[in-house]
């Protein structure tokens, strides 16, 4: 659901950090919300949780499009990931002993909080011991160290993890936020957040050699949140071609060129040479779409193919990964796809 976000904020001259920024603060606010612990208050910050997690693919998708990629922007992202956790927690006790007048759920909180600690710590030095200097990958390196040739419970794990990352935990705080039962959230949290550090230091502890003999664990429900979400594909290399522009129709219209504000209208397929004309799966499709040529609002091969074209004129591009989305994932983009465009241009100003 970001994706669409992601196109319109890439015409802004707003960046991925700041986006990331902005997602950290929206969760302060659920938090807040959730403290309060009325049932209004719950089922708005339940909305404002939900719009946060939709958002939060926004950075690493306008990072990717803008270019804007860095290791301080993947940490960013991360950090805002567990600030997230922890708030979303913190509110929820505060508003369910307010809601119920249990102090227990203090130490259901306390319990919570911690074991999300201990999870985030390890993860960040598994992060910095797998990956360096490159965090962007930690996603594909834990499946291939960690998953891949692991017995069945790793694997069901892994799964169940899901649950509990940015992109899908949202939504059942949403729907037990409708059904007036908030608190039972920061009891699975308590169970799941222990149960599962617990289970997988079994499985890291046979895998990696740590100072002091601890056991790095490897938070799957949280990693599969940081950055983005995005993970290098284990799939095959899809079919590649060189770049290429060819006019399909010619235009009379002013000349687009760098600096100049243009508009057009596109289709976007994967490039499949199996298919007529090389059209694969369409992935995108756009009826006015404007921005400036030549101070990367779109991806090098638009940059390359568009300049020459005459308002009224169709063009077809061909773009292979090194000129769009390269080994990143894109939405429904696979890493190191080749692009088919047919861009027809509508205006230059």
């Amino acid at each position: 659901m970001s994706l669409p976000l992601s196109v319109l904020l890439v015409r802004t001259p707003i960046t991925a950090n700041q986006i990331s920024l902005g997602i950290i603060s929206l969760g302060f606010a659920a938090a807040w919300l959730f403290s309060r612990g009325g049932y209004t208050a719950c089922l708005l910050g339940a909305i404002v949780s939900l719009a946060a997690s939709i958002l939060d693919g926004c950075d690493g998708e306008v990072a990717r499009l803008k270019y804007q990629e860095s290791a301080f922007g993947c940490w960013l992202e991360t950090v805002g990931d567990y600030t997230y956790y922890f708030a979303i927690f913190v509110g929820i006790t505060v508003g369910a002993v307010r809601s119920t007048g249990r102090p227990i759920f203090y130490d259901l909180g306390v319990a919570a909080i911690s074991g999300a600690i201990v999870t985030a710590f390890l993860l960040l030095l598994l992060r910095q011991r797998m990956t360096s200097e490159q965090p962007e990958r930690f996603g594909a390196a834990s499946k291939a160290n960690f998953i891949a040739d692991g017995p069945g419970w790793v694997r069901f794990l892994a799964w169940l993890s899901v649950c509990a990352t940015r992109a899908v935990m949202p939504y059942g705080i949403l729907m037990l936020a409708i059904a007036g039962l908030t608190p039972a959230v920061i009891v699975f949290a308590a169970i799941g957040a222990n149960l599962y550090w617990i289970a997988l230091t079994t499985r890291m502890r046979t895998m990696l050699a740590v100072p002091a003999g601890v056991a790095l664990v490897l938070a799957l429900s949280l990693s599969a949140a940081a950055c983005g979400g995005s993970e290098q594909s284990t799939a095959p290399t899809p079919p590649t071609a060189p770049f290429s522009a060819t006019d399909l129709r010619e235009g009379t219209g002013a000349t687009a060129s760098p600096g100049r504000t243009v508009t057009v209208s596109y289709t976007g397929w994967l490039f499949d040479p199996a298919r007529p004309e090389s059209k694969g799966t369409q992935f995108d499709a756009q009826a006015s779409f404007t921005f400036q040529l030549g101070v990367g609002r779109v991806i090098p091969g638009w940059e390359q193919g568009i300049p020459g074209m005459k308002v009224g004129g169709q063009r077809r591009l061909v773009i292979p990964p090194n000129l769009g989305y390269g080994s990143q994932m894109v939405g429904s983009i696979p890493p190191n796809s080749t692009l088919v465009f047919d861009v027809m241009l509508l205006n230059v100003i």
